[in-house]
């Protein structure tokens, strides 16, 4: 096929500046004499990326760098979709649930020990599950806004210069599938934690479907022939919409790994569902490498 697009370029997509809000709680008047628990911070991936607190950094090293080594990632690109005014309105709605959990149980956490840690006995705070210390947990969150919205088809992977472009010539033989509806389900939650339980994403839930498998099978196979790791077994397909720092999917703190979570009993409302037409597959290396393998049209 001669429709495989290639780009290489040194410019990023980037917001030139940094976009910082705060979500305001739900709460009671009561909660009115504690003002660090009636606000979290939410800033953009792009600003993230860019800040030099590891709390708020959204992608951290978890390998050893190796010379001449791509990071790579195969994926559903929803960006053409993120203007739309019902998705964004629909982002909005979830960071502002996300934040509301995050204060409660941050509120419930600090009740349950007192006053908190005291700088005195700073040097001795526990740490609880994941790496996360009491102490930690008791501060004010900052939520990290997706910006750019897809569907992960990989796990991680690294591959050399040499290997990118067969890599994706290998990949665009092998997806013979036709373009297939992808429905994403805007109330329906998952919250799940990295390998490294250094960082806790709010995803929306995604249907798994024969399309969607049969494609996990193909990219798979792909990933098998150039000794990558493959997909997750079973499969969790979803749009990471914001992450927090930490591993917030502990007992006790309201979230558990890999749950999903119904927010409401009218998930199949169409307010609450989407139906996206899937026409190309996205593989990207670095930041400055992108391909775009479009499906069979015919």
């Amino acid at each position: 096929m001669d429709l495989l697009e290639f780009y290489d370029s040194s410019e990023g997509s980037e917001a030139s500046g940094e976009s910082k809000d705060n979500v305001a709680s739900s709460g009671s008047d009561d909660d009115d004499d504690d003002d660090s628990l009636k606000l979290v911070n939410v800033i953009n991936s792009s600003a993230a990326a860019r800040s030099a607190s590891s709390n708020d950094k959204l992608f951290v090293r978890s390998v050893p760098h190796v010379r001449g080594n791509w990071a790579g990632h195969v994926f559903i690109d929803l960006k053409v979709y993120q203007s739309n005014a019902d998705l964004q309105e629909a982002v909005t709605v979830s960071i502002r649930e996300l934040a509301n959990r995050l204060m409660v149980a941050t509120r419930q956490r600090k009740q349950s020990a007192g006053d908190g840690p005291s700088s005195s006995s700073s040097s001795s705070v526990s740490t609880t599950t994941g790496g996360t210390s009491t102490l930690q947990l008791l501060q004010p969150q900052t939520i990290v806004r997706h910006e750019d919205l897809h569907v992960s088809l990989s796990r991680p992977f690294f591959l050399q210069l040499a290997s990118l472009e067969s890599f994706v010539r290998d990949l665009q033989s092998e997806l013979t599938h036709r373009p297939f509806a992808l429905t994403v389900r805007f109330k329906k939650h998952k919250i799940l934690v990295n390998d490294e339980r250094t960082r806790t994403f709010w995803c929306w839930h995604v249907d798994t479907t024969p399309p969607l498998l049969h494609l996990i099978e193909s990219i798979d196979h792909i990933m098998s022939e150039y000794r990558q790791p493959t997909y997750y077994d079973p499969p969790s397909f979803h749009v990471s919409v914001a992450s927090v720092a930490g591993n917030m999917a502990m007992e006790g703190y309201g979230m558990k790994d890999s749950a999903t979570e119904n927010d409401s009993d009218d998930d199949d409302d169409d307010d609450c569902v989407t139906t996206i037409l899937v026409r190309a597959i996205s593989c990207t290396f670095g930041t400055t490498k992108e391909f775009s393998i479009p499906l069979r049209n015919d």
